[in-house]
C-alpha cells in the first residue's frame, strides 16, 4: 500500500465495505499525513442491502471522509448500452457502468484512488475456489452438493458443480468453472462456428503448465492471468480512464503475489471451505473489532461474496423487469444470422428462471448490445 500512494496529488480510496477496501483504506490511514478520501457507489433500491451502507459503516469506523454516489435502476440500464460499446469487446461484466459512475464522482476532487480488487484470485476468495478445495467431497455425493450449492448460491452455481464434478481432466474441469455458458449449449447456439469446448480448451491451456501438486494453487495461477487480467481488469481500467482517473489496485504488487502464490492452498481457502482463510486470520487482528468480527468472521468466510455489485435477477425476471423481454434484446444477435434462432427463442422464453439464468443472460444482453456498435 505505502508504495501505490507515490504520487504528486491526493490519493482516495474505493471503499465498497468489503474487507479487502477496508483493510487498504485503513493502511493508507496508517501512512498519509492525513485521512484519505473514500469514495463508494450503491443502488438505492437495495435499501439497507447496498454498498453505499456498507462503506459508510466501515468508514465510520476507520474515521475516515466518506463520499456515496447513489444510482437508481432506471438511469443504470438506461446507460448500460452504450457503456458495453465503450469497452471494444464483449465482456459481461454487469459492473462496469459502476465503475464508471463511481469514478466520475472522485474525478471531482481526485486523480488517484486505491481499490481493493485482485485480492480474490490469488488468495481464494471466490465460491469456485472453495469448491475446488471441497471436490474430493463433493464427488463423494455430487447430486446433493449440486442441489445444496444452488439453494445456497444460486445463478446455476449448483449446475456448474455437477459438471466440475463430472470432467476427468484438469483443463475440463478449469473450463466448467469458467464457463458462462457450457460448451454444448455454444455450440448450439453458434452451430456453425468452431467447437466450443476446444476453444476454451486452448484458452485455458496457455496458463494450466505442469501440476504442482496443489490443486487449488493451479487453478488460482490460471485464475489470475485469465479471469481476472481479461475482465476484470480490463473493464475497470477502461472505465476508470474514461473518467480520468488512475486506478491502482495493491494487491496486485508483485511481490505480494510472488509471495501468495508461493503459499500452499491450505492458507488460502481451509479444509472447510472457508476463504482467504490466513488472510482474514490477518486482517482480524489489524482491523478495529467491530469491523474484524464482519469482515473476517465465519460468516464472511463462508458466506457470499459482496463488493460493487448489480442485483441482475429483478432486471430480468421480475414481474415488469426491465429485460423480462429477452426476444427484444435478443434480437441483434438473430438479424445477423450468427445465432440459431430456435435456441435464441428458448433462452428468450427462460427469463422466468433467471435466478438460475442470469449469468447466461447477462453474456447474451452484452453480446447482443455490443453487436449494435460493430457495423454489419
Amino acid at each position: 500500500v505505502t508504495r501505490q500512494l507515490m504520487s504528486d496529488v491526493p490519493v482516495g480510496s474505493l471503499l465498497s465495505g468489503g474487507v479487502d477496501s477496508t483493510l487498504v483504506t485503513q493502511m493508507m490511514d496508517r501512512h498519509m499525513p492525513s485521512h484519505p478520501q473514500s469514495f463508494c457507489i450503491g443502488f438505492r433500491s437495495h435499501g439497507q442491502g447496498s454498498e453505499n451502507v456498507a462503506g459508510e459503516r466501515a468508514a465510520r469506523e476507520l474515521g475516515v471522509p466518506f463520499t456515496p454516489t447513489w444510482v437508481d435502476d432506471e438511469d443504470y440500464l438506461a446507460a448500460w448500452p452504450a457503456a458495453f460499446a465503450q469497452v471494444g469487446e464483449p465482456i459481461g461484466n454487469s459492473g462496469g457502468l459502476l465503475v464508471n459512475l463511481l469514478c466520475r464522482c472522485v474525478a471531482r476532487t481526485h486523480k488517484v484512488v486505491l481499490s481493493g480488487q485482485g485480492a480474490d484470485e490469488p488468495l481464494g476468495g471466490y465460491a469456485r475456489h472453495m469448491a475446488e478445495r471441497m471436490r474430493h467431497i463433493g464427488s463423494l455425493a455430487p447430486r446433493f452438493s449440486a442441489w445444496a450449492t444452488e439453494r445456497l448460491l444460486g445463478a446455476g452455481a449448483g449446475r456448474r458443480l455437477a459438471r466440475i464434478l463430472r470432467a476427468e481432466h484438469r483443463v475440463d474441469r478449469y473450463l466448467e468453472i469458467f464457463a458462462v455458458l457450457e460448451p454444448e449449449a455454444i455450440d448450439a447456439l453458434v452451430p456453425r462456428g468452431a467447437p466450443a469446448r476446444e476453444l476454451g480448451r486452448a484458452a485455458i491451456q496457455r496458463w494450466v503448465g505442469e501440476p504442482s501438486g496443489d490443486d487449488l494453487n493451479d487453478l488460482l495461477r490460471v485464475d489470475a492471468r485469465l479471469s481476472l487480467a481479461d475482465d476484470l481488469l480490463t473493464i475497470a481500467d477502461h472505465f476508470s480512464m474514461r473518467a480520468s482517473v488512475e486506478l491502482r489496485v495493491p494487491f496486485l504488487d508483485l511481490e505480494f503475489l510472488e509471495l501468495a502464490e508461493r503459499m500452499p492452498s491450505s492458507y488460502k481457502v481451509s479444509r472447510i471451505g472457508e476463504r482467504k482463510w490466513l488472510y482474514r486470520e490477518g486482517a482480524a487482528r489489524y482491523l478495529p473489532p467491530t469491523l474484524s468480527r464482519r469482515l473476517c468472521g465465519i460468516r464472511a468466510r463462508l458466506g457470499r461474496k459482496t463488493g460493487f455489485t448489480v442485483h441482475l435477477e429483478p432486471w430480468f425476471a421480475a414481474q415488469g423487469g426491465a429485460l423480462v423481454d429477452a426476444r427484444g434484446w435478443l434480437e441483434p444477435l438473430a438479424r445477423r444470422g450468427l445465432v440459431s434462432p430456435d435456441v435464441l427463442g428458448k433462452l428468450g422464453a427462460g427469463v422466468e428462471q433467471a435466478r438460475s439464468l442470469q449469468r447466461e443472460l447477462l453474456a447474451l444482453y452484452t453480446l447482443s448490445r455490443w453487436m449494435e456498435t460493430v457495423p454489419a
